[in-house]
């Protein structure tokens, strides 16, 4: 195609259209190359944490944060040379990444892993591997150890924060959403929760790009879109599994979009509850 259009354009400058063609070109040659992903989204892992070949207790149905965090590890192997956080790319090597990290967090197969233990595991994964954390920030109402706190910037994710780190090429970004319910005595209760890994941000204020590992290898690839509204008024729920008898959502963000679908009916919406954000270092 792109031989065609040089030809088409000798022809024109010969029959002195030079000036129209010059004013056009920018906008035919946008069409003939279309933009690449982005350097993370490709090369981001797209591994399914119920992939029926991994062999994850519970069908992997709550293994979505450690598969997210080694879709992110597989990302710096692969683009930011550190090739040796991972034992291989292959599907066996994958596998074998996902349930070290979940030994390491605890992952529970039926509850999920709390943010604490995601990075008393990670640490632990890292430090095997010769790496550390050269930043760590958390964000978000999700209780935390002690130890752990000082690693908050925030009790409610700051939109910026997040597209400035998304945006960073050694950044690997982790969203944690909660599913609300209504409650039969008013208001929302949260009824388990979700981790996926931001690869892309905007162009607009809101918009992000994510590897959903609920999701198949390809959907992955494609139902990426996903975006943050603020929630205003005065909402408020419930989080009792989390400790929480009363948690106001005003100031936190709904999430919606093909790279998050609800994952039952039940839910009346998704919000951001928690983020982490870690660059590493040898």
């Amino acid at each position: 195609m792109l031989k065609t259009l040089i030809m088409s354009l000798k022809k024109a400058f010969a029959g002195g259209s030079g000036l129209v063609i010059l004013l056009i070109l920018p906008l035919l040659l946008c069409q003939v190359a279309p933009a690449e992903p982005s350097t993370k989204s490709k090369y981001t892992g797209t591994f399914c944490q119920n992939d029926p070949g991994a062999g994850f207790e519970n069908d992997g149905s709550n293994y979505c944060a450690p598969t997210s965090i080694a879709n992110g590890l597989l990302y710096l192997a692969t683009a930011r040379g550190m090739a040796d956080l991972v034992d291989g790319t292959g599907h066996d090597a994958q596998v074998a990444t996902i349930k070290r990290l979940a030994d390491e967090m605890d992952t529970d197969p039926e509850i999920g892993t709390n943010p604490s233990k995601i990075i008393n595991g990670l640490q632990s994964f890292l430090s095997a591997k010769g790496y550390q954390f050269a930043l760590l920030e958390v964000a978000g109402w999700r209780n935390l150890n002690d130890e752990h706190e000082k690693y908050l910037i925030s009790r409610k994710p700051e939109m910026q924060w997040m597209r400035k780190a998304v945006e960073d090429p050694d950044m690997v970004v982790i969203l944690n959403n909660g599913w609300y319910r209504e409650a039969e005595s008013g208001g929302y209760i949260r009824k388990g929760g979700h981790f996926v890994i931001a690869v892309g941000a905007g162009p607009e204020n809101g918009k992000f790009q994510v590897h959903n590992p609920a999701l198949e290898p390809d959907e992955q690839k494609t139902e990426t879109s996903l975006i943050m509204t603020p929630i205003g008024g005065s909402t408020i729920a419930e989080a009792k599994a989390n400790g929480v008898e009363e948690l106001h959502l005003d100031g936190y963000y709904k999430m919606e979009g093909p790279g998050l679908p609800f994952r039952s009916e039940k839910a009346a919406f998704a919000a951001l509850d928690f983020v982490i954000v870690f660059k590493l270092k040898k």
